[in-house]
């Protein structure tokens, strides 16, 4: 199989299965995946190595003296930019949850000396880029926004790490472009070859040590990464898809020098068809595509979706486009036809050389007039893998259409037909906040902003302030707040003593005014977690009909409750999650449960009355009584409370509520954790229809079909 290909695939299952750990296995831990590629990589390398030095007589690996006398500054850069994109593309593959755009960003090819040309000309020269340079720049730029923007799922941690690894990508191909100069420069040559096959794969010296530095590099990563309450890596949990990973990351490693695209000139001259799409920038941008293409195919396989927009792809091709020159497109189309060419000569002449060889040695082995398979299986295979890889670019786009257009019918959910429950209310909404120490001026905008909102404003809102602040003049901060929100907003301020965090103040409100709350309650902490967002989310989906909408990170989720673990580690032993879910279900077995976070959320009267008071009773005193088996051992003996001490004003059981606020309100649809966009996405304009963000329930006045358009 051809060294592409080989690459090509490797570096698909590699992808495919590595973010099916993370997000589907909940092995989340992308530097133990960096640490295992790099180590395989270098494994197979040394073994491949070893081997050819058995049994071909070859010269084993130089000294490290030997290599420092090889290197030169700008291997050492390529080196160190090659390693450093890699670890941010892992780190960045945690937090991209769709994964679309971090393939799309960092397998793009694109000309980084070209702009790198154009800079120093207008540094040193004083001389603007010439109008297409200009207009590619701006293709560029418009086909990386439109990958971003579309992406459903963006997190602002997830843009930062995969621009850093896409920049370091550049700067990995203009130290190697300089390192082939130099190292031709150094060999008398004139035409770069002799360097590209120096510093490629046929040279043992740089990827070796490449891999070496790698896997030093993930140890010490992974060290890093262990010193939080997460130690829980288990590859034990899922041994097929850990064992493909890490085989297929190091295959790719040892291949490709990278796993999202190619590094250097590693091409093999016997690589006819496909291998001459190294030597050509069209052939890279092929390369480039087919690997969107391949991993997105294998996701849908696996059932691991990347969910990729078809504006998205779109954008992945303008910006491919903006690489491309009339000149390049007429050296690949010149470049293919000698390839081709000598492809149809290959049997020719291994034929003409057979004649000759039995005409200079007419004394012969009973065998020597038997005909060679090796010509005729080469060809073969290069066919072959030559058909495979343009196979994956021709049903690409058939995939993208199928499966990037959002069908609007999966997210029109069924109403919650609770009307019965109970009456109305004679408060619309209410806004309950948990405050500790934040100032009043803060509180005071993040009313104003959300009492602005078009859908809230008419409502009236009923502002309800729990303050737990400690050593504070609650009635001046009263004052103060009152002074500083808008007029005509109704202001309670209740003093509560400081235990249970937000949980506590919530599950108190609930009891409380049981028999008078609110048709909606919307909960939050004081300090919201990006209020700009938050208005966004509420503006889109906020309905007469909302049951439960949360308004922070949604994506947790987990088929069953039993091992159920998050982004931050964070894992219930046995039975708990299954108590609480059937305590609010009416002793439904625990499955599909989405999780919530950071405490906010709007709640519907109708949810919050079809439980038993009791339910939120008995919630409550687990997590204020000390003397209750959730602060106590073995509860406290958990991997993700590690470093946490569990205490009165702060307990450990406030993190498992905090997560159970949905399954609590009868919400726990995994529809909202694989369809609702991000916060951030919302805010960029990214809206889905309102079933796929909430539960919705049945009033007075609803009609089938209602949503049926929206």
């Amino acid at each position: 199989m051809q060294s592409l290909t080989t690459w090509l695939l490797a570096a698909t299952t590699a992808i495919c299965t590595t973010h099916h750990l993370i997000f589907q296995v909940k092995q989340r831990y992308p530097f133990h995946y960096l640490l295992l590629h790099f180590a395989t990589a270098l494994i197979l390398r040394l073994g491949k190595h070893t081997w050819l030095a058995v049994t071909r007589n070859q010269s084993p690996l130089p000294s490290w003296n030997d290599a420092k006398a090889y290197l030169r500054p700008w291997q050492w850069l390529y080196g160190a930019s090659v390693i450093t994109s890699l670890a941010l593309a892992y780190r960045a593959m945690f937090d991209l949850p769709s994964g679309a755009a971090l393939v799309m960003i960092l397998a793009l090819e694109w000309r980084p000396e070209a702009w790198l040309r154009g800079g120093l000309s207008l540094v040193h020269n004083r001389q603007l880029p010439e109008l297409q340079s200009l207009l590619r720049g701006i293709i560029l730029l418009c086909g990386l926004s439109a990958i971003y923007l579309k992406d459903y799922r963006l997190e602002m941690e997830g843009i930062k790490f995969s621009l850093l690894a896409f920049a370091l990508t550049g700067i990995a191909k203009i130290a190697y472009f300089m390192a082939e100069q130099d190292w031709s420069r150094n060999k008398g040559s004139s035409d770069g070859i002799d360097g590209a096959e120096g510093i490629g794969e046929h040279d043992p010296i740089p990827g070796t040590l490449i891999l070496l530095a790698g896997t030093v590099t993930g140890a010490i990563a992974t060290v890093i990464d262990e010193t939080g309450p997460r130690i829980t890596f288990k590859p034990a949990i899922a041994p097929v898809y850990m064992t493909v990973s890490v085989i297929a990351g190091g295959i790719a490693l040892e291949r490709g020098g990278h796993l999202f695209q190619r590094m250097g000139n590693r091409h093999s001259h016997r690589e006819h068809v496909v291998g001459f799409l190294d030597r050509t920038t069209p052939g890279r941008i092929l390369t480039s595509t087919a690997v969107v293409h391949a991993v997105f195919g294998a996701s849908i396989l696996i059932g691991s979706t990347l969910n990729l927009d078809v504006w998205q792809y779109l954008g992945f091709l303008l910006a491919s486009s903006a690489t491309l020159t009339w000149t390049d497109l007429g050296f690949a189309v010149k470049k293919a036809q000698q390839e081709v060419a000598n492809v149809r000569m290959e049997p020719l002449k291994a034929t003409l050389a057979e004649q000759e060889s039995l005409i200079e040695e007419p004394v012969a082995s009973k065998d020597s007039n038997q005909p060679s398979d090796a010509p005729m299986l080469g060809t073969i295979s290069t066919w072959f893998t030559a058909t495979l890889f343009f196979a994956v670019l021709i049903i690409g786009p058939f995939l993208v259409i199928q499966q990037g257009v959002y069908n609007l019918s999966a997210v029109t959910p069924s109403f919650w037909d609770r009307s019965g429950t109970s009456a109305r209310s004679s408060r619309a909404l209410d806004l309950v906040i948990a405050r500790y120490d934040e100032s009043a001026e803060q509180v005071a905008n993040d009313i104003n902003a959300l009492v602005m909102l078009p859908n809230l404003g008419p409502l009236n809102p009923n502002v309800i302030i729990y303050d737990k602040a400690e050593n504070a003049n609650t009635s001046t901060w009263a004052n103060d707040l009152e002074d500083l929100l808008l007029p005509h907003i109704p202001l309670t301020v209740v003093v509560k003593p400081n235990i249970g965090r937000e949980a506590e103040a919530y599950l108190g409100h609930i009891i409380d005014h049981w028999d008078d709350i609110a048709d909606h309650t919307l909960f939050s902490q004081a300090a919201a977690h990006d209020i700009h967002a938050l208005r966004r989310r509420l503006q889109d989906y906020f309905v007469p009909e909302t049951g439960f909408l949360t308004l922070s990170y949604v994506g947790g989720f987990c088929s069953h409750c039993s091992g159920c673990k998050d982004l931050a580690g964070w894992g219930e032993q046995d039975g708990v999650l299954e108590d609480i879910y059937s305590m609010f279900n009416n002793g439904s077995y625990c499955q599909d449960l989405v999780l919530a976070y950071r405490g906010q959320f709007v709640v519907s009267r109708n949810r919050i009355r079809s439980n038993d008071i009791k339910a939120y009773q008995h919630l409550r005193n687990q997590l204020i009584d000390m003397n209750d088996d959730k602060h106590k051992m073995p509860y406290l003996d958990q991997n993700w409370m590690a470093g946490r001490r569990d205490r009165l004003d702060a307990p450990n059981f406030g993190f498992t509520i905090e997560r159970m606020w949905g399954a609590i309100m009868q919400c726990s649809d995994q529809r909202i954790a694989k369809e609702c966009p991000s916060l951030l996405a919302g805010l960029l304009g990214n809206r889905m229809p309102l079933g796929a963000c909430q539960c919705l329930d049945m009033v007075d006045s609803d009609r089938p079909g209602l949503f049926s358009s929206m």
